[in-house]
């Protein structure tokens, strides 16, 4: 799980008993995620979760870094959930659901 993340997110895994590893989305970087993602991935990864617009910088994570992050996860047969309560927010480009990439996205989306 990304950090800095939302919180609820995060207390509410490690309160259904995960235990959850985190990677750093780097300001002086850009809050980017593959960076953030080199290495460390093991079996043991069940899912890799993000958010798109990253909360709380609200950087844009584009389609073919979110492909990478499925690239990753089908590596360890991990799935990619990727929190998306912000996405509408985006104007100045053309965006689409991590949900159209592919079956290992599973996506959340506001009620």
């Amino acid at each position: 799980m990304e950090h800095p993340a939302y919180e609820l997110l995060l207390r509410t895994a490690q309160y259904l008993g995960a235990d959850v590893k985190r990677f750093a989305r780097i300001p002086e970087e850009g809050f980017r995620v593959i960076r953030a993602n080199r290495g460390g991935h093991d079996a043991a990864h069940q899912a890799i979760v993000a958010h798109n617009l990253h909360n709380p910088s609200s950087a844009l994570t584009d389609e073919s870094t979110l492909r990478r992050v499925a690239q990753i996860g089908g590596s360890v047969k991990a799935r990619v959930l990727v929190g998306e309560v912000y996405l509408e927010s985006v104007f100045e480009q053309k965006t689409c659901s991590a949900f159209h990439f592919g079956r290992r996205f599973h996506h959340q989306q506001q009620p």
